[in-house]
């Protein structure tokens, strides 16, 4: 019942949609969208997660810990390079 609007879950006005469902069997969808989605998405995927209640595997469990950690190691590294540019450019102010 849920699948036909997993399949145009990739419209971001539609994600709201499958508030009323179990998505537990679509985990790695949600996560897909938490991590690759606008702010919206994003807000609305961490809301359907957040609600999951049917049971999840172990293998898609973990491999969906290793994305989300994936992301945010990117995200790190992301911001460290990002510190030290304003960093650098500060140095560039006259004094």
């Amino acid at each position: 019942m849920v699948q036909p609007l997993i399949d145009v879950i990739n419209d971001p006005k539609t994600i709201y949609a499958l508030e009323p469902f179990d998505c537990s069997a679509h985990l790695e969808t949600l996560i897909y969208h938490l991590i690759n989605g606008n702010f919206e998405v994003q807000a609305q995927a961490y809301q359907l997660i957040e609600s999951i209640k049917g049971e999840i595997s172990d293998e898609v469990l973990l491999n969906c810990i290793i994305e989300v950690k994936e992301e945010l190691n990117d995200k790190e590294r992301q911001m460290e390079i990002l510190s030290d540019t304003i960093e650098t450019l500060c140095t560039f102010k006259k004094k």
